[in-house]
């Protein structure tokens, strides 16, 4: 078996599952829309089947990680709102809750990038917050700056590792599983080219967001789509550190994520320099 081949077969056979986080909404009705009080970001939401049932808003924090914002039981109409001081940009996920507790897996949450001080109305159905959600804020709809359609994509190349892994556990012992075997990981492997070229162009166009810290820290199944070891992709994290800094000056993600990289890079020199002093 071929080295490359080899390496993206072993999380194959070990049973795919991707963990990331996906995202967004668009436009809303009315009826769901709420006034932000000054000095606060508020999310209102409005989800349907998801009557009296709980629903949970967390923090993704530069220097201290996930923290809960506040769980909420939403009213019989499905509605709910979230609202909470941040004086800088930052990542928030909405989470549900599964209907089954014995289902495999946790819902796919909804990563959110609002505005400090803004508003976000979010609608979407409960069992499938991704698949199903519209954001709208003051200007109207929002969707593109919540990457909606990747954040689709994602929650689909998550579902494609598990049924990959699935697939290939019962046809290992075939006797045609070395083609089979091949063609799975050739479809694997485009599915996560196309993914990590939607990522270097979301981040270019969105240098003004946490859009790529969110990006840069996410995998296909358990490969990263973008491997701060690759020298290329390690020069193309910084290029990204390097444009947030120009707009986001003081971000605290930005920061810690600039700090990240820069110790990767020397941390590559110093390797650079000792190979060439053998």
């Amino acid at each position: 078996m071929k080295p490359g081949v080899r390496t993206t077969g072993r999380y194959i056979a070990r049973g795919l599952t991707a963990a990331f986080a996906a995202a967004l909404l668009c436009g809303l009705g009315t009826g769901c829309r709420r006034a932000a009080p000054e000095g606060r970001t508020t999310v209102n939401v409005c989800l349907h089947g998801g009557a009296e049932r709980p629903l949970t808003l967390y923090e993704l924090r530069a220097n201290t990680g996930t923290v809960t914002i506040e769980t909420h039981r939403l009213d019989k109409r499905g509605e709910g709102r979230f609202r909470f001081k941040n004086d800088s940009l930052s990542l928030f996920v909405l989470q549900t809750e599964a209907a089954d507790s014995n289902a495999v897996g946790a819902p796919t949450p909804l990563v959110l990038f609002p505005a400090v001080g803004g508003t976000l109305t979010v609608e979407a159905d409960y069992a499938d917050l991704v698949g199903s959600a519209h954001i709208s804020d003051a200007a109207g709809v929002a969707d593109s700056l919540h990457i909606l359609p990747f954040q689709r994509a994602q929650q689909a190349t998550e579902r494609l590792n598990r049924e990959a892994a699935d697939y290939w556990t019962g046809v290992r012992y075939a006797a045609d599983a070395r083609h089979l075997y091949d063609s799975l990981v050739e479809s694997l492997d485009r599915c996560y080219r196309a993914q990590k070229a939607e990522s270097v162009r979301l981040a270019a166009r969105y240098p003004n967001t946490l859009i790529p810290v969110y990006l840069a820290q996410l995998s296909f199944g358990n490969r990263p789509l973008f491997d701060p070891q690759d020298p290329d992709d390690l020069r193309l994290l910084s290029d990204w550190a390097a444009a947030m800094r120009r707009t986001l000056p003081g971000n605290p993600h930005v920061n810690r994520f600039s700090n990240n990289i820069e110790r990767l890079e020397q941390l590559q020199r110093l390797q650079a320099l000792q190979r060439e002093r053998k």
